[in-house]
């Protein structure tokens, strides 16, 4: 039997990837980064975004925002439980928690100064320009609504300061609070 997967949200720059990767060493689990798998299934239509802030919304555009829970469910198989990095909208995490309704929804918070200092970093150091930073810090605001909607069906919440140790114990904390009982 499949384990129900852990669905990780939170804002652009928040450091969920580094609580997936982490909750993925501890459990186990296969990591999968959403806008990863969005990318793939738009670059098989041959369809190539201009950026990585359009993969989402062009996906959503050509297929629908159900489409991602259906690619999404298409990746539960076999025994191992799947860590789903990056979802942003609150009608696939209710999609995932319909259908498997042991499924775990975790939010990684961190202040909106720490998130955009964390993600001006990381785009600097793959040489993307200011105004590119802005731009996609602009459109990762538009999920706030979103992420208010998915914080109300949280599970866990993981405060992210900046200290990968900190993060590190809220994550065990989670694993031994939310997955002992929902195996």
């Amino acid at each position: 039997m499949t384990p129900a997967p852990i669905l990780v949200s939170g804002r652009a720059g928040s450091g969920k990837s580094t609580a997936v990767e982490m909750i993925a060493a501890r459990t186990n689990g296969r990591p999968i980064n959403i806008g990863d798998l969005l990318l793939n299934h738009l670059q098989n239509e041959g369809v190539s975004p201009t950026s990585r802030a359009e993969v989402g919304p062009l996906f959503i555009q050509r297929h629908g925002p159900e489409a991602i829970a259906e690619l999404m469910r298409a990746c539960l198989t076999g025994d191992v439980r799947v860590i789903f990095d990056g979802v942003r909208l609150s009608l696939t995490c209710r999609a995932i928690v319909a259908q498997l309704p042991k499924s775990q929804v975790w939010v990684v918070r961190a202040t909106p100064e720490n998130c955009r200092r964390r993600l001006s970093n990381r785009l600097r150091d793959t040489g993307v320009d200011a105004t590119e930073i802005d731009r996609l810090l602009e459109r990762a605001s538009t999920y706030d609504r979103e992420q208010i909607d998915i914080e109300c069906m949280a599970n866990a919440f993981l405060a992210n300061d900046g200290s990968v140790e900190c993060l590190a114990h809220q994550v065990d904390d989670a694993i031994r609070t939310h997955l002992a009982s929902h195996s």
